[in-house]
């Protein structure tokens, strides 16, 4: 309460000093980015706008931070103001600041009380930083609880057996081992001198479950000895999380650039510290770094000084590495790269798979795979590493959205399939997703659409998006309150998803507000670094695979027995009695490959004889003897004596170059078949051709 005081006291100092402005909130609102006639957009962002209503306890007095969300549920047991999140702050940022320079103007909080928040925020960041129980080598814990105006690390996740074997002796600390894993609440890796807690309702965990194995140590100094053991605090930082808020504190200062508040000395304050925040970052991007692998490892306990990961069925522990391209952390990771001068590695060692839907219309569309199919993935909280103007891109970010779309019409959908609370309880999940799009085989989720990925699908698409909304308004309205929109619907009982969580509904309004490019490109030009996005998005080259200089071998992984056959119209594969075949390109001229990156692959071809199912790969190999090769996943359908044609956009990235070998390996649906495909075209093409 005390630093609360201060803080207003500074801010009171501040208005009287004309540092910052003492104008009123608006009684209007001004949605400058979003286009005038589309008024259900706007109506979605204001609604969202609500969210940030002081007196509501959404935000931490002491800090300034937002918790993590509206529900705060003692029945279902879902406690949201407990802790915030890093991503939930960087979104805070970036708001404040689009508020403080007239992007975001409402009746809740004027610009200059934005920019007094964004100081104190930025405050606490400095300060938490510094604090070894906050964060190590200038990453923060990814998560961090509120408990009496202190900020906590987060309970740890994982229990060690050597711990209770320390506190009770070799016999009974293993027989305290065995009774937790009995009870639920421990779930050892193989080898089993580690676990995982399983915490939350429904699971029976806590102070007042010692029952049944846990009975003999019931007494209140046995609970208290357990429960300290493993609800202890650890240090825990996530490589992916401080990633997001990088990006966000850079865009942050881009915003703070803008002509309308560039001159303020609070502006121009805030701007220092956050460049002195990410300075101090760098230590610990460089700790989670492996060199000789070419990526970042996912995290670090820094309590227990151990990379986060799992351990494998031979009971070796196994680090994690953020090793696949498509995901909420790409546009983090690209800045991260370009921010503090890393190689390119982490990008040239990045795998990425291309899906595709057949739409309701019968048109085919391809975009790159998510590992859990959820729209989040595809689209992150915002864009604004200049996605939308880079060829291979702009057209996997269209494509994305349009299945999003042409899947939610056809299942009468008001929202997209995504990362989400569930409708199930107090069920939070990352397998809601479009099925077609998903990397993983596991079932889906698909009837808990959720609202939030509408913001940004509008930066992309907005005229769709805004029909869409349209035709969805009657249920999108429904979920509007007070305090902004519910997370989304729950299509069995027809009912709001009655939760909120603060990133969710800060990514709505960032998002729709769509001014991150704006925002990112003037922060690196004025570092100094916007030439580097060249590296992140290099340009590809064009190359046609059925020209006769290119080798070919033709080849099957059952010894199939197959025949290619080369004429002016292409190349005809033939077989009896196929279970797999393949064709490798080798593109090895003049010497390290080709480039695909940005690249559109353009395929026709002749199917006489039953569907087949097809994978490309596109191998890149590197010197110390791994290979990293793409996968795209195609239907090649039976076409008898007609030609179908594909078109497969792929993203301008540096795993994309030096391509060596390119191979179709074809699958039949139905064990063994009879083959007859003929290919017509199969190049690669630069984007505006």
């Amino acid at each position: 309460m005390k630093r609360t005081l201060h803080i207003c006291i500074v801010g009171l100092a501040l208005v009287a000093r004309g540092v910052i402005g003492s104008d009123p909130a608006p009684s209007q609102f001004s949605l400058p980015t979003i286009k005038p006639q589309h008024i259900h957009m706007r109506q979605l962002v204001k609604n969202a706008l609500g969210y940030i209503k002081p007196g509501q306890g959404l935000f931490d007095e002491v800090s300034g931070y937002p918790v993590e969300g509206w529900n705060d549920d003692d029945q279902s047991g879902l406690q949201l103001r407990g802790f915030t999140q890093l991503t939930t702050v960087g979104e805070w940022l970036e708001l404040l600041a689009h508020i403080a320079a007239g992007c975001a103007d409402q009746p809740y909080l004027s610009r200059g009380e934005a920019l007094i928040q964004l100081d104190r925020v930025t405050r606490s960041l400095l300060h938490d930083q510094a604090d070894p129980n906050l964060s190590d080598r200038g990453l923060l814990c990814n998560f961090i609880g509120f408990d009496k105006g202190r900020r906590m690390a987060p309970l740890a996740s994982d229990a060690y057996k050597q711990d209770f074997v320390e506190a009770y002796g070799a016999q009974e600390g293993l027989e305290v081992w065995r009774a937790l894993e009995k009870c639920g609440w421990v779930r050892p890796w193989a080898n089993d001198e580690q676990g995982e807690i399983i915490r939350g309702p429904g699971f029976g965990y806590g102070q007042a479950c010692f029952k049944g194995v846990l009975a003999p140590y019931a007494s209140h100094d046995g609970q208290i000895k357990i429960m300290t053991m493993l609800d202890r605090r650890v240090v825990q930082v996530v490589f992916g999380d401080n990633a997001n808020l990088s990006a966000s504190v850079a865009k942050t200062i881009g915003v703070l650039l803008k002509p309308e508040v560039a001159n303020n000395p609070l502006a121009k304050s805030i701007r220092g510290r956050l460049e002195q925040f990410l300075d101090a970052q760098r230590p610990g991007y460089q700790y989670l770094y492996d060199s000789k692998r070419g990526l970042f490892r996912f995290g670090w306990n820094a309590t227990h000084k151990q990379y986060l990961g799992w351990g494998d069925p031979s009971g070796v522990w196994q680090v994690a590495f953020a090793d696949y391209y498509v995901n909420e952390f790409r546009g983090p990771l690209q800045f991260v790269l370009i921010r503090f001068g890393f190689p390119d590695d982490p990008l040239r060692y990045q795998a990425f798979k291309v899906k595709s839907r057949v739409m309701t219309s019968g048109q085919e569309l391809f975009t790159l795979g998510l590992w859990e199919g959820s729209a989040f993935q595809a689209l992150g909280l915002s864009l604004f590493m200049g996605e939308r103007s880079i060829p291979g891109w702009r057209a996997n970010l269209e494509n994305t959205v349009r299945i999003n779309l042409d899947y939610s019409r056809e299942h009468k959908l008001p929202g997209f399939l995504s990362e989400a609370y569930s409708g199930n309880g107090n069920q939070y999940s990352g397998k809601i997703g479009v099925p077609e799009l998903t990397v993983v085989n596991d079932p889906r989720i698909t009837n808990a659409p959720s609202i939030y990925t509408l913001g940004v699908a509008y930066s992309i698409l907005p005229d769709e998006m805004e029909s869409f909304l349209l035709d969805n308004w009657s249920a999108i309205s429904s979920l509007f309150t007070q305090h902004g929109p519910w997370e989304g619907t729950h299509m069995v009982t027809q009912l709001p998803i009655k939760c909120q969580t603060a990133v969710h509904v800060m990514s709505l309004i960032v998002g729709g507000l769509g001014a991150g490019d704006e925002a990112m490109a003037r922060y690196l030009e004025q570092r100094g670094m916007l030439e580097r996005l060249r590296v992140v998005y290099p340009r590809g080259e064009p190359v046609d695979l059925l020209v006769p200089a290119v080798r070919t071998v033709v080849w099957s992984p059952d010894e199939s027995r197959l025949e290619l056959s080369r004429g002016n119209s292409g190349f005809r594969l033939m077989g009896e009695n196929v279970r797999q075949a393949a064709v490798t390109w080798m593109v090895d001229q003049p010497v390290q490959g080709v480039s695909l990156s940005g690249n559109v692959l353009r395929i026709r071809y002749r199917n006489r004889e039953a569907d087949l199912k097809a994978v490309i790969s596109l191998e890149r190999p590197v010197s110390d003897g791994r290979s990293v090769s793409q996968e795209i996943f195609v239907n090649l359908r039976h076409t008898r004596w007609l030609t179908q044609e594909l078109c497969i956009p792929l993203p301008a990235t540096p795993s994309l170059l030096n391509i060596q070998k390119v191979t179709l390996l074809l699958g039949c649906k139905e064990g063994r078949q009879k083959v007859d495909l003929q290919l017509t075209q199969f190049k690669a093409v630069l984007c505006a051709e």
